[in-house]
């Protein structure tokens, strides 16, 4: 599902999914952007540079997981958990229960 219009600085080959309010969707995809602008093919600095500006922006204790292919099944706080696809990237961020 394409969460952008043609109009949106994030228009594009994105799609989300999740329980995340649109506004916190949108930045979280900005987050993803960036990180995947900024460290390229490198899954691990992906996922940390996604971890630690989530922390800083949405108050901390998110997850990220970066990957080609996986599955995962997790607990998580209401409206924290979104699924992204961004370039070869599928970025799975939640916000852990009971933290």
């Amino acid at each position: 599902m394409s969460l952008y219009s043609s109009n949106s600085v994030l228009a594009g080959q994105h799609s989300a999914a999740g329980s995340m309010d649109e506004e916190v969707k949108r930045n979280v995809l900005e987050v993803i952007q960036l990180a995947c602008d900024t460290h390229g093919n490198s899954r691990e600095a992906v996922a940390r540079s996604i971890k630690q500006q989530l922390d800083r922006q949405l108050a901390p204790n998110w997850q990220v997981i970066v990957g080609k292919t996986f599955v995962c099944n997790v607990s998580y706080e209401k409206s924290t958990l979104g699924y992204f696809e961004v370039g070869p990237h599928k970025v799975v961020v939640f916000k852990a229960a009971g933290f």
